[in-house]
Formats: C-alpha cells, sequence, structure tokens
C-alpha cells in the first residue's frame, strides 16, 4: 500500500506534508522556537523528530557558527513553511546534506495540540530517501598551554570546546572510541552517552585513576551506571535556573533534554532552584550535571576536579 507524505504517529494520527525528503523514525517534540540550525545540531536532539511551532523558516541567513556539533543530530525537522528565498533552499540543503529528514506544509498547530504533554513516537515518510556515506570520524586536537583533556564523544558541542580552549585547556578529542590509555591526561570530560553506551566502555571509564565530568546525556549514563534514577521527561527547552549547593549562588544554564535525573549518587551539588530536583552530583572521582555551564561555571566545575 502506497503511503502519502507526511507524519505518522504511533496512535495512528496522520499529519499531511506538502513537500519534504528523508524516511525517519523517533520521538515527537515540539520546539516553540526558530533556532532552526542551532537546535537539530545540539546532542540532545539526537535520534528525535523536532516539530518547530514558528510558521516560517529560511528567511535568516544560514550561519554554521550556530551548530552546536558536527557529529549528532535530530531525525527530522516538521516546519509550517521554509522562505521560498535563498536562505531558504540553504535551509533545505543543509538538512539534507546533514542527512536531517525534513517535512513542509504541516499544520504544526494541530500537532502540538494533538500531542501536548504526552510522549509521542512517529515517522517522517516521503518518496526520497536520504542516502549519505559513511565518514570515519577521526580525532582531533586542539593545543593549548593548560593542563590537557580528554575529550570523549563526537557529539561535543562546539561551544564548550572553545570554552575550554579560551580557559588555556589543551583538548585531545576521541570521537570514535575510546583509547585504552591516555597519554599525559589530567581529566576526561563526557558530553554524551555514545561511547559509553556498551558495558565494556563503562567498565572502561571506570577502571581509570582520572577525574571525569560527564556533562548532559553522560551525566545521565553514568548516575544509572553508579545507582543513581533517571526519570523521562517531555520538556525540551533551554532556560533553567540552578543552584550550587557549595556556594549557595543561583546560576541559568541551558538545558535540552527528555530525561532528568531523579535520584544522584553521591554528593548533590547542583538542585533546579525551582522543584529543588538534582541536576549535579559528586561521587568519588566523576562529577555529573545534566546542564551545559556557561564559561564561569564551567571554570568552578573544573576547579572542583582539581584542575
Amino acid at each position: 500500500m502506497k503511503k502519502d507524505k507526511g507524519l505518522y504517529l504511533t496512535d495512528g494520527t496522520f499529519f499531511s506534508a506538502k513537500s519534504g525528503f528523508g524516511r525517519c523514525e523517533g520521538q515527537v517534540v515540539m520546539v516553540h522556537a526558530n533556532n532552526f540550525v542551532e537546535i537539530p545540531t545540539d546532542i540532545s536532539a539526537k535520534g528525535l523528530i523536532l516539530v518547530f511551532s514558528f510558521p516560517e523558516a529560511g528567511f535568516s541567513p544560514l550561519k554554521l557558527k550556530e551548530m552546536e556539533n558536527y557529529t549528532c543530530k535530530a531525525s527530522g525537522v516538521v516546519v509550517q513553511k521554509i522562505a521560498n528565498t535563498r536562505n531558504g533552499q540553504r535551509l533545505k540543503e543543509f538538512y539534507k546534506s546533514r542527512g536531517i529528514s525534513l517535512l513542509e506544509g504541516v499544520d504544526t498547530r494541530a500537532v502540538a495540540l494533538h500531542i501536548q504533554d504526552d510522549y509521542v513516537f512517529g515517522e517522517i515518510f516521503t518518496n526520497e530517501e536520504l542516502i549519505l556515506s559513511d565518514e570515519k570520524i577521526l580525532p582531533r586536537r586542539l593545543p593549548n598551554h593548560g593542563p590537557r583533556l580528554a575529550i570523549l564523544g563526537g557529539g561535543t558541542p562546539e561551544s564548550l570546546l572553545r570554552d575550554l580552549v579560551e580557559l588555556g585547556y589543551d583538548l585531545s578529542i576521541y570521537e570514535a572510541e575510546i583509547p585504552s590509555r591516555f597519554f599525559q591526561t589530567e581529566a576526561i570530560v563526557l558530553t554524551d552517552n555514545q561511547l559509553i553506551s556498551s558495558k565494556e566502555n563503562l567498565v572502561k571509564l571506570k577502571e581509570l585513576d582520572l577525574p571525569i565530568i560527564a556533562i548532559a546525556e553522560a551525566s545521565y549514563e553514568l548516575a544509572k551506571e553508579l545507582g543513581g534514577v533517571i526519570e523521562e521527561s517531555v520538556l525540551f527547552s533551554e532556560n533553567h535556573s540552578f543552584l550550587d549547593k557549595e556556594t549557595q549562588e543561583i546560576l541559568t544554564a541551558k538545558i535540552r533534554a527528555t530525561k532528568r535525573l531523579k535520584k544522584v549518587p553521591g554528593e548533590v551539588i547542583y538542585e533546579e532552584l525551582s522543584t529543588n530536583r538534582p541536576a549535579g552530583y559528586l561521587s568519588n572521582n566523576i562529577i555529573g550535571i545534566e546542564f551545559f555551564p556557561e564559561k564561569n561555571v564551567l571554570t568552578k566545575i573544573l576547579r572542583r576536579a582539581g584542575l
């Protein structure tokens, strides 16, 4: 049976589309923002189908510096309309080059009303499949004068790497695998769970006699391994206020995730201000935080790790 182009939800609901390309499956999440490059390339968008409520995309020039990282991405993007301009065409080409499926001409307001706060999974279907060649991800080096950090995972945001370089740290970035040994490395920074999804790699990390700073998705994976509890969440937003338990300072940080820390291993070092829910922990040599820290907060976290 031939399928029509559109968004198919697992509850049987169908939202038609006027155009698009690619096919994918994933959790369907509403995005009430107009960051059409930044959000689909954020680490926490990995595997999601993002439905933008903003009425039209493609008016602003495409800025590659807004990309959060170069390896992780959303599975698909659904929009009401992309402007019939050069900028709009470039946005479509960007999605296609990144392997992100696209649906255009969908009534995204109807999608928002339908899914509301439910966990909904779905499928983007079009007649045009995306075929991308596999690329080997090679390790990168960002030499500097300060202590050497090993960055694990291909989903590390470029903004975080820039902050670490500006703070003087020497970076070795391992995007495809965890090495058997680290040379002259003083700490590990981990931001996605791609490299720690296997028990073998988790064991390898736990055996390291090095400080480990787990950020965002990685903090959830390590918290579970250490006896913590993670809860699912439909929230996919940016600005949250947190309390530093040590200094009692309040900070606002970016968080985009469909999970939350519920119970953490070890000591609570950050908590969400509005709910008193734990948002960061210290357990032996591991520091875990579920948000991406600004540079001043990152400095404090690195200092807490002895750097």
